[in-house]
């Protein structure tokens, strides 16, 4: 595996842990961290996957529903009444 080398800072007290977990481990620090950024990795990648999966799932529940037009239709009624009552459009009261 070829490693690149990355730079960046961490707290006098990151720093302190790092050293102890690394010498209790017998392993040397940079290791901890790539473990540590492969494991924050992987769990990032699961929740978005645990996203999509929740999208797809709910993708198309409306598919079979023929009435779309007549309940669209009736939103926009229902929302012009109430702009009317609060002002918004021409012939509203307020």
């Amino acid at each position: 595996m070829t490693m690149i080398r990355k730079q960046f800072f961490i707290d006098r007290d990151q720093s302190r842990r790092l050293k102890r977990l690394a010498a209790a481990k017998g392993v040397a620090e940079g290791e901890i961290i790539r473990v540590a950024i492969e494991h924050k990795l992987q769990n990032d990648r699961a929740e978005l996957d645990d996203w999509r999966n929740g999208l797809n799932a709910i993708s198309g529940s409306w598919a079979d529903r023929h009435d779309m037009q007549d309940f669209v239709r009736k939103l926009r009624k229902g929302s012009g009444r109430r702009l009317k009552r609060l002002g918004l459009m021409p012939g509203g009261g307020a």
